[in-house]
């Protein structure tokens, strides 16, 4: 062996390695990667000062422990994955959910407690499944960014409310970058290197979303998810993380100007059937090109994310979003809740207080207790009537 001998093989390695796809942890075959790692450890006294070599080994000891902790988490379905999941889109997304006999006109208002200003969902409904859409993107695009882990360092998209509000005009300006944002219709070549040339985007397939989010979904309820989520637009009172100093940090509510969506999307057909043409895998390209989405990617950037687990998306909507609205953002161990604050809070339109009572405990508590995301909890009354006091368990909440 000689450094000549060593570079050749260092750059068959990392060619091998580019032809991974990224999130490089999720699709290495663990066996040959771990053999290809103790060859390049074999390689150190020649290549120890080239640049190539550092990144390279760097990366796939990343990608190898990632894989490893995978692979246990497969072979111990009790230790569940966590996916990240922004602030903003939790506190200030009001869930809009289709009911059976109740029509909803839209747009759809609402005033933001904190901030009193008007807000509005238009053009579609909003549930615990779109939120968990938003937990998967979000996800992937912190790995993309921080080169298949999570960025070392906060970085910033905005430095203060002004440069939002420039921003927003801006984009309002430049609008329609993606025609494949309704899901109808196969990206282009064209189409791919618009969406790669953005500053926000993010690609992946059915077979990653299946992996992040625990859910045995086929192909087209994976693209319907992706349609519906990608519809419905907002105008909202936005919390934003700023960077108000160098030490503080410090989360503002921004006032959209105009509805947004969170991002466009398209998509590339990679399986179909032959016997009757029915699509089995997709891969797909998301841009976050609207203000929205830019926030979105702004506070996912500055760290302004919660951790969740998987298992969460597997209990009833309403508890799904009582947990966003109520426990995922609260650091207390016991929290009390008036029984109509939780109603206004999940949409419930139930006037009968026994019912509405009845529906919370079967279909919010009891579920979270279940399985673990709080600990117990207690019905007293209060002065607006019946209230809930809310006891965590910090060590198996999240």
């Amino acid at each position: 062996m000689d450094k000549q001998l060593a570079t050749t093989i260092l750059t068959k390695i990392s060619e091998e390695y580019s032809r991974v796809k990224s999130p490089n942890y999720l699709n290495i075959d663990l066996v040959h990667w771990q053999e290809k790692y103790s060859e390049l450890i074999d390689l150190k006294p020649f290549l120890s000062d080239n640049g190539l070599y550092k990144r390279l080994i760097n990366g796939l000891s990343q990608a190898i422990s990632k894989a490893n902790k995978l692979e246990h988490a497969r072979n111990n379905p009790t230790d569940s994955w966590i996916n990240t999941s922004e602030r903003g889109i939790n506190k200030a997304l009001s869930p809009v959910i289709k009911k059976p006999k109740t029509e909803i006109e839209f747009p759809y208002e609402w005033v933001d407690e904190k901030s009193g200003h008007q807000c509005s969902v238009n053009n579609g409904y909003w549930g615990a499944r779109n939120y968990m859409v938003m937990d998967a993107l979000g996800y992937f695009y912190l790995l993309k960014e921080g080169g298949d882990c999570l960025p070392e360092k906060r970085t910033e998209l905005f430095q203060d409310l002004e440069s939002i509000r420039r921003r927003e005009a801006e984009l309002n300006n430049h609008k329609g970058t993606l025609v494949a944002n309704t899901g109808q219709s196969m990206l282009t070549d064209t189409d791919i290197d618009t969406i790669m040339s953005a500053r926000h985007w993010i690609r992946f397939d059915d077979d990653i979303f299946r992996k992040f989010t625990k859910l045995n979904l086929s192909s087209g309820e994976i693209l319907n998810l992706l349609t519906s989520t990608s519809r419905v637009e907002f105008k909202l009172a936005f919390p934003v993380r700023l960077q108000e100093n160098k030490k503080k940090l410090k989360e503002k509510a921004y006032m959209m100007n105009m509805f947004s969506r969170l991002f466009e999307f398209g998509y590339i057909d990679k399986q179909i059937r032959q016997s009757d043409g029915v699509v089995r895998a997709r891969e797909y390209f998301v841009i976050f090109n609207t203000i929205l989405g830019e926030l979105f990617a702004h506070n996912l950037k500055m760290g302004n994310f919660d951790w969740v687990r998987v298992d969460l998306y597997s209990l009833p909507t309403s508890a799904q979003i009582f947990f966003r609205k109520f426990i995922l953002n609260n650091n207390f161990p016991s929290i009390p809740l008036n029984l109509q604050k939780i109603a206004q809070k999940l949409n419930l339109n139930d006037k009968i207080q026994a019912n509405l009572e009845r529906t919370v405990i079967t279909n919010v508590l009891e579920p979270l207790k279940r399985q673990g995301f709080i600990e117990t909890y207690n019905r007293e009354p209060g002065l607006r009537g019946a209230k809930f006091v809310i006891k965590r368990d910090f060590k198996n909440s999240d």
